[in-house]
């Protein structure tokens, strides 16, 4: 089947909303065979690389396998499906503690002093999310951090 047919094919099928699963496998002109991720709201490709692969980095990858996004600013908007290749091991990470959606212009300093009333325990925040975080001074808005409550702490809002 050539490329042309099949991607007039699976827009037939992405038209008519057919193809939903988080795990739908499709084959490939080259012999690669992807997996199809079905996007959520406010998903990233860097979040997904993270969720897929365990590494934001990965959304380079991500961005040649769907040539339907657009290059220039990458939004999702109107995608249902993001195609990957499947990782050969497995990511998973259970983080620790409650959740924080970074904001634009937090740092770990700053998230630390959200919910802890001090800047001083960001590098407690950078160890219980060390699988998304490369470098401490490098965290993306829209991420999701996981901090550990401190029962004599109330949180600032």
């Amino acid at each position: 089947m050539g490329v042309m047919r099949f991607t007039l094919i699976f827009a037939l099928f992405m038209f008519f909303g057919q193809v939903h699963a988080q795990d739908t496998e499709i084959k490939l002109e080259d012999d690669q065979n992807l997996v199809q991720y079905t996007v959520k709201e406010y998903d990233t490709l860097m979040i997904i690389a993270f969720n897929i692969y365990g590494d934001y980095r990965k959304w380079k990858e991500l961005l040649e396998l769907n040539p339907n996004i657009d290059k220039k600013n990458m939004k999702l908007d109107g995608i249902k499906v993001v195609n990957y290749r499947p990782p050969e091991k497995v990511f998973t990470w259970q983080p620790l503690g409650e959740p924080y959606l970074i904001q634009k212009g937090d740092t770990l300093g700053k998230v630390s002093k959200k919910v802890y009333n001090t800047s001083k325990r960001w590098k407690e925040i950078y160890i219980n999310n060390r699988p998304m975080i490369r470098y401490p001074n490098l965290i993306f808005e829209g991420f999701t951090l996981y901090y550990v409550p401190d029962p004599l702490i109330k949180p600032l809002n």
